[in-house]
């Protein structure tokens, strides 16, 4: 690549980030009511629909340059982002009771994370909500789903296209196609995850 290439993308690089610096406590004050500087939101900003609480952590970064995400609590519902997460575009969550996403927790494209059913699955029976939990340093692959009473133990790793309907012990790796974790793994208390 020729350096004035080079260059420029690095530019645009940059201005996006400066933009993205600017946007983003107006989105958080909106969405929030608190304008949290240190956001950033690169490319489109995320559709908010706050109508319980939202709390959000130092440094969160939302990426959304081809699909937006959606971020929404119902009546009632609680969503806590942690310090320096990132959210990735296309990403859907709901919190109709309460999802808490801690420290450091990278979420990949197009990942949905549900406290609630939404609908009844049968005559006679009811609207399943529980609380979602995502331990701090977790990674979500892209694609992944997490339903409703779902507990994620810190440092596991979620693989693409997983759906996850029961609770993850601390330091797991679980992919889509294995019935059960694929490794167990110690996560040491100095262990921090680093996004790109």
């Amino acid at each position: 690549m020729s350096s004035m290439r080079y260059f420029v993308l690095e530019a645009r690089k940059r201005v996006r980030y400066c933009v993205g610096y600017v946007k983003a406590p107006l989105a958080m004050a909106l969405a929030t009511g608190s304008p949290h500087f240190g956001t950033l939101v690169v490319g489109r900003t995320p559709h908010f629909e706050n109508r319980g609480r939202m709390s959000v952590g130092a440094a969160v970064r939302f990426r959304s340059t081809v699909r937006r995400s959606q971020i929404s609590t119902g009546r009632g519902g609680h969503l806590i982002f942690g310090n320096c997460v990132s959210v990735n575009q296309g990403v859907t969550i709901d919190a109709q009771q309460l999802v808490e996403i801690g420290d450091r927790v990278q979420i990949g494209d197009e990942v949905r994370i549900h406290d609630s059913n939404f609908h009844v699955v049968k005559p006679g029976g009811s609207i399943r909500t529980a609380p979602v939990r995502v331990g701090s340093d977790v990674w979500l692959g892209a694609r992944v789903t997490i339903l409703p009473g779902v507990t994620i133990g810190r440092g596991s790793v979620v693989g693409s296209g997983a759906i996850v309907s029961k609770s993850i012990p601390e330091g797991t790796l679980v992919l889509p196609a294995a019935p059960s974790a694929v490794a167990r793994y110690s996560v040491p208390d100095s262990f921090r995850r680093r996004g790109r």
